[in-house]
């Protein structure tokens, strides 16, 4: 099959550190983006995913109500590069390995409600097919986006990619003062509770959908807040009482107003959190959220670590 593409990259200018949301497919409007889509041509969401080496001996294509799982050969899928070459002529890229395209037919001709409509829908089916095919790797994407059916059986591919550069280089002196301020840490012999606590915070930093992100960091707060604390108590409660004491003692004093103030972030973090557990309702689950409640855990970090004598300047 034939393939087109229309392309997307973005190149942001970062100074402290890149941000959590930095997936180009989460923009709030995709249309100034990806211009060369069809008019009125229905778009299906896609995404493909690595499998196993010698998973299957034949490519497959399964189709469904709504959607398609195509199962191919090392070389014979081509995905578009997000960036031309310097002639200005569309480059791809054979995938040389076992792997999957699952995609859903989203009904929908608008890129935004396509977007909106068909990422959920074509993870539901990665999910649901990782149980009928277990060789697939989900968590190695290779390619994510809209797909358009052309004239004479040509498939329009879009694609996106994002690039981070920083705004002043930092030299080699900085680099290693900054590196000084934990050289006394031990991650051996650290708390484990503080231990579990930064893995969670990696994982989260890992983490490519919004809600994963933000179930680390809850996980990351309770692994410390837990600790010493009745196994039957709520997790509110017991983070509460865990930034009570960091009002108190010799270990990084902090002021009532900044403990009313992450009362106030783990508050709102909560609701966001009973409503996606108990609800299915991830819509308070904000990018500004995130990214308050990993500055929090991380004032809980340093608190931990100042309790340990190796307090980070």
């Amino acid at each position: 099959m034939k393939q087109s593409r229309r392309q997307s990259q973005v190149i942001s200018h970062v100074f402290g550190g890149i941000p959590f949301e930095f997936d180009p497919l989460d923009r709030d409007d995709l249309k100034p983006h990806f211009k060369g889509l069809p008019k009125g041509k229905p778009i299906w969401w896609g995404i493909t995913v690595a499998a196993a080496q010698d998973s299957w001996i034949s490519s497959v294509r399964i189709p469904g109500i709504d959607w398609v799982v195509l199962l191919h050969l090392p070389g014979e899928l081509r995905i578009p590069r997000a960036r031309r070459s310097a002639s200005g002529k569309v480059r791809w890229k054979t995938v040389r390995q076992y792997c999957g395209l699952l995609a859903v037919d989203t009904g929908q001709t608008d890129i935004n409600v396509a977007r909106d409509v068909g990422r959920p829908a074509v993870r539901a089916l990665l999910g649901l097919a990782r149980r009928k095919f277990p060789a697939l790797v989900l968590s190695d994407v290779l390619w994510e986006g809209a797909l358009t059916q052309r004239k004479k059986g040509i498939l329009g591919m879009t694609a996106s990619a994002s690039q981070f550069r920083a705004k002043e280089p930092a030299d080699p002196k900085r680099l290693s003062r900054v590196g000084l301020t934990f050289t006394a840490v031990s991650f051996l012999q650290m708390p484990p509770r503080l231990r579990r606590s930064l893995v969670w915070l990696s994982l989260a930093r890992s983490a490519r959908v919004r809600i994963e992100r933000f179930m680390h960091l809850w996980l990351a707060a309770i692994a410390l807040a837990s600790y010493g604390q009745p196994v039957g108590a709520d997790d509110l409660p017991r983070i509460k009482t865990y930034i009570a004491s960091m009002g108190t003692g010799v270990h990084g004093v902090i002021s009532q107003a900044r403990i009313q103030g992450l009362n106030n972030c783990f508050q709102r973090a909560n609701r966001a959190r009973n409503d996606s557990f108990h609800r299915d309702d991830d819509s308070l689950v904000t990018s500004a959220l995130v990214d308050e409640l990993e500055s929090a855990v991380f004032e809980l970090v340093d608190f931990e670590l100042a309790k340990a004598g190796t307090p980070i300047v």
